[in-house]
């Protein structure tokens, strides 16, 4: 009988036993082979990988059963890494054909009594790989009399509602995603390409309805006032992020970029001041050739140009939220609690080592954290605290009570600026357009949205899940083909049964099982977070630099494992006390037996066997655990 929380959906690869039809799944906490039971309605060959349904009621005590739903291709073609996941986390991932029809339906939006945008140079700013522009930016110098120089900024987003109306096809499969998904090679959309990557995306040159806001900020990054309209715009140009940091950084000029870069730097002031939460995220972009093969694996670059973009549509979220707010309009809120007393106990655990954590009982704040950070800098265990930082935080949710946002150091926050992609900002759009007085504005009933939070919430974890799922067999296929080579790795986490490396080449994690860790055994120390050699005693924690060979590989599950070559780096000494005793912490002297013991040779105790007086030899030596 399946477990409650296991998934019903699985992928598995199909092989054949005995004339019976079985596949094992490619879900590494699924154990059992899968006998399939409906295997003659399809035309099978081994290696297949295979989508299937697996029944509630599964008691076989040496394997499950399963109903194959259909043929995903061969296991050995990367192409298919993404379906598993699909599959595997239950993402619907083909529109009905009721849904396709209203998308193609869609037609452009008419001027009517939308404010004209049109003459305004707004742009987008994306990555090269975008395939679609939801929102748009402008900026310009302003004066006030009240509050000296500053910006007028304008945000506008594309009009989603225009087109997603309540209780529609559309308005019910973007409900049920929730979200769209995007893979290293593929998307699965929240909506149909005909809206995702047509009218609902702000292309150069061509009309498309918005809805903007309008925000007027002051040198030092204070809002202070701001404007919803419905619009309708004409994207003046596409920029990349690449093609906006070489303007930043002086190698290249537009007329357009230069007020948006000051801009942002009077809101990066604002930033700094109200003390927003500054962790750097570490992550890596997988390339492909035109086979779908893996070519290299790439830590993503931070660029000012993304927070450019950032701290716009931070801007414009909470300009929404605090609209929101005030009406008194039911919404859903980004909200971000601050860390539990238990996770801040965790993270001083973790670094206690480098002499630096948080001072115990002191309430949390972002600039407490931002204050830990900053002694990191430069340090060889820099990355190793903004792990631990990012691992103690609370997770984002959407909520419809406002309880602030800890992250960003806000009181009102809320997700404006994505329509396109997450349902959430569609809620957001219909309340704000019910309180412009338009009138296919909606505002949902709070006990549909207490209900619709916890659901959008859940497809949002779903997503991330599907996404590191998929990733982690594009890296597993990555290193498959370097077998037997040495990778220099960072550990981000210990357990009972091993340590989670990150690889500096690709800042991709891979996995060092506890026996493939060096001649010794080792256990796991609670309270320490570390593995420790018995006989040895070596330390291995969290922010040691090792040398480890690509021991072994398994592209479908998607588990990379290594083996330890050397300690490069290692903020820890061995620790102290008899083999097989808890450490001390405080190194002792070597003992030395006082005696050593006679051992009876073979035929002394066959002497004393003949009379009785068998004994078995000792040693000083205390027995390992």
């Amino acid at each position: 009988m399946l477990s409650a929380d296991f998934p019903r959906f699985l992928t598995g690869v199909y092989y054949q036993n005995r004339k019976k039809h079985f596949a094992t799944s490619t879900d590494r906490r699924f154990k059992q082979d899968i006998r399939l039971t409906n295997a003659e309605d399809f035309t099978l060959h081994p290696g297949q990988l295979l989508a299937l349904e697996i029944p509630e009621d599964n008691g076989h005590s040496y394997y499950a059963t399963g109903k194959i739903l259909h043929v995903l291709g061969s296991s050995e073609d990367p192409s298919t890494y993404s379906l598993v996941a699909v599959h595997n986390a239950g993402i619907p991932a083909v529109f009905s054909p009721e849904t396709e029809a209203a998308a193609d339906a869609a037609k452009a939006v008419p001027l009517g009594n939308r404010e004209d945008l049109r003459a305004i140079p707004l742009i987008t700013i994306d990555g090269e790989d975008a395939r679609d522009f939801d929102d748009a930016v402008y900026a310009a110098p302003y004066h006030s009399p009240e509050y000296g120089d500053g910006f007028h900024i304008i945000v506008a987003i594309a009009d989603v509602s225009h087109y997603v109306q309540p209780d529609t096809a559309l308005d019910v499969t973007a409900r049920e995603r929730g979200n769209s998904v995007y893979f290293p090679d593929r998307v699965v959309p929240m909506l149909p390409e005909a809206l995702s990557n047509g009218w609902c995306s702000l292309k150069p040159g061509e009309e498309r309805g918005c809805l903007a806001v309008h925000l007027w900020i002051d040198g030092r990054g204070r809002k202070h006032k701001h404007r919803f309209c419905r619009g309708l715009m004409k994207s003046a140009g596409r920029y990349t992020y690449t093609a906006v940091e070489e303007v930043i950084k002086g190698n290249t000029h537009d007329p357009l970029l230069a007020p948006l870069y000051a801009a942002y730097q009077a809101l990066r002031k604002a930033r700094v001041e109200r003390g927003a939460l500054e962790i750097v995220s570490y992550e890596h972009k997988i390339r492909f050739d035109e086979n779908h093969e893996v070519t290299r694996i790439e830590p993503a670059p931070h660029l000012i140009a993304h927070q450019v973009i950032e701290e716009m549509m931070v801007l414009a979220n909470v300009a929404a939220a605090e609209l929101l707010d005030n009406q008194r309009l039911a919404a859903l809120y980004r909200v971000h609690p601050a860390p539990s007393a238990d996770r801040m106990m965790g993270l001083n655990n973790t670094l206690k080592h480098l002499n630096i954590g948080i001072s115990k009982g002191a309430e949390p704040t972002p600039q407490t954290f931002n204050s830990l950070l900053s002694k990191a800098v430069s340090k060889p265990f820099e990355r190793l605290v903004q792990q631990s930082v990012l691992q103690t935080q609370a997770q984002a949710n959407y909520n419809p009570d406002n309880v602030g946002h800890f992250g960003l150091g806000l009181d009102r926050y809320c997700h404006f600026t994505s329509p396109i992609r997450r349902y959430a900002d569609l809620v957001v759009h219909r309340a704000l357009l019910a309180h412009l007085g338009e009138k296919d504005g909606a505002v949902e009933p709070v006990k549909t949205l207490n209900t619709l939070a916890g659901h959008l919430s859940k497809t949002e974890r779903r997503a991330a899940g599907a996404e590191r799922d998929a990733t982690a067999r594009f890296v597993a296929r990555f290193y498959a083909q370097r077998m037997g080579e040495h990778v220099v790795c960072t550990v981000v986490r210990a357990f009972g049964s091993g340590l989670i490396v990150v690889m500096s080449d690709s800042l991709a994690e891979a996995f060092i099982p506890r026996d493939f860790i060096g001649d010794d055994r080792y256990r796991f120390d609670e309270v320490t977070q570390t593995l420790q050699g018995i006989r040895r005693r070596r330390v291995y924690g969290v922010g040691d630099s090792l040398r480890c060979e690509v021991y072994r590989v398994d592209t479908l599950t998607g588990q990379v494992l290594l083996r330890v070559v050397d300690v490069l780096f290692s903020h820890r000494t061995k620790p102290s006390g008899k083999d097989g005793e808890k450490p001390s912490g405080k190194p002792q002297p070597k003992r030395r037996d006082k005696a050593k013991k006679h051992r009876p040779s073979q035929k002394e105790r066959k002497k004393a066997a003949k009379h009785g007086h068998s004994k078995k030899a000792t040693s000083s030596r205390p027995k390992p655990l």
